[in-house]
């Protein structure tokens, strides 16, 4: 299938974004970023293609939008789907499909239920496709356990945990997370200044839905975790006694009965010995039958290659699908080769 992509943001996900459509043969045909280190500069020598593609990064969303002719838009900027939502729309407005990596986009009726009607109004009155998607949210906490809910005769509760190392991930996000004194990272959590994991929420509510419960309490709760001892990765060294992570946690419960349940470990380099948990992502399914799953590797050690893949690999069906704002459990499931 021969697609024409233009990359909006090209930081450290949308650069892996770029590699990855050009692998598969993918036409890039534009790319975009506010960024004035990377303005003006050949998309292939920003990720270290070897050789320029003859696509300059630029500025100018309108100007490049008249200029060339594209199927769809990646788009890996932010997460909060207000700004997202603005970033986007000029490519609605033009015809071209999303596909996006922001966390809030993956399933945003419950959280934003007017905006989410707003996005769908438009991309149908566009004929384009919109879609949010990822590792989490998009893959493990919900993608998965909903396939594995299949497996299942009748479903009783849904609890993940994932534990997630982050120590290969973009350093200028690390830079505001790790190696911190346990208060100082509180107070720019309280401040907004120190982002934690958005997306339990969409993962919660996107369980939930799949599978019938319609949940009537949702209680969210996070704590810091400091390292016992040194920790240390390509890009930073954490000390004991300093921030080397997050733990979150979100119940969903139905009159009072815990329906899904949802915890994460935003971690640097986590260790078993002291942190009593070790990369990976676990799956229960109480029900008939019940059934337990593991994931270990990519999606929690190397989950921006994981994140850039889900992208990528569902371009083909959001172009083909319906119009409309959409999540991944309305498209089909695809492999790499298709």
């Amino acid at each position: 299938m021969a697609v024409s992509v233009i990359e909006c943001g090209m930081g450290f996900m949308g650069q892996r974004i770029v590699e990855l459509c050009l692998r598969k043969g993918f036409n890039v045909v534009g790319a975009i970023d506010t960024d004035a280190n990377l303005i003006g500069k050949d998309v292939g020598e920003i990720i270290g293609w070897g050789r320029d593609i003859g696509v300059k990064v630029t500025n100018d969303v309108q100007g490049l939008l008249k200029s060339v002719k594209a199927d769809i838009v990646c788009h890996a900027t932010a997460t909060k789907l207000k700004p997202v939502y603005d970033q986007i729309k000029p490519f609605i407005e033009a015809g071209l499909n999303v596909v996006s990596i922001s966390e809030e986009l993956a399933y945003p009726w419950h959280t934003y239920p007017e905006l989410s009607v707003e996005i769908d109004k438009n991309a149908k009155s566009h004929n384009v496709t919109v879609v949010g998607t990822g590792v989490n949210p998009g893959f493990s906490m919900e993608f998965l356990p909903i396939i594995f809910a299949t497996a299942c005769w009748e479903v009783d509760k849904v609890k993940v945990q994932r534990v997630a190392d982050l120590s290969l991930f973009s350093p200028t996000r690390g830079s505001l997370r790790w190696g911190k004194p346990p208060e100082e990272f509180r107070k720019g959590v309280l401040e907004g200044r120190i982002p934690l994991h958005t997306g339990l929420r969409e993962s919660a509510t996107m369980v939930a839905d799949a599978l019938g419960w319609k949940l009537d309490n949702i209680t969210e709760s996070w704590e810091v975790i400091t390292s016992k001892s040194v920790r240390t990765g390509p890009h930073f060294t954490v000390n004991p006694g300093e921030v080397c992570g997050a733990l979150q946690k979100l119940v969903g419960t139905v009159k009072g009965e815990v329906k899904v349940e949802m915890i994460i470990y935003f971690m640097f380099c986590p260790k078993l010995e002291d942190d009593g948990v070790e990369a990976g992502t676990i799956t229960w399914i109480e029900g008939k039958p019940s059934m337990v799953m593991e994931e270990k590797g990519g999606p929690t050690q190397m989950g921006y290659l994981c994140t850039s893949a889900r992208l990528v690999n569902i371009v083909p069906p959001v172009i083909s699908a319906k119009p409309g704002l959409l999540s991944v459990i309305d498209l089909p499931t695809m492999f790499p080769h298709t």
